[in-house]
């Protein structure tokens, strides 16, 4: 897990979008654009979590 915080916290678009909760953003930029709906499960897990 901390590779992955740390890989994160490295890039400033990731850690922006995680904050914004600009899950489209963070995905695009993880994924490409064919991200394909990961958008959309980080938000709904993110809410389920709430």
């Amino acid at each position: 897990m901390l590779l992955c915080q740390n890989f994160i916290e490295a890039d400033s678009v990731f850690l922006r979008s995680i904050r914004d909760k600009d899950w489209l953003s963070f995905a695009k930029r993880y994924n490409g654009p064919s991200q394909k709906g990961y958008d959309l499960k980080m938000e709904n897990n993110y809410n389920a979590s709430l």
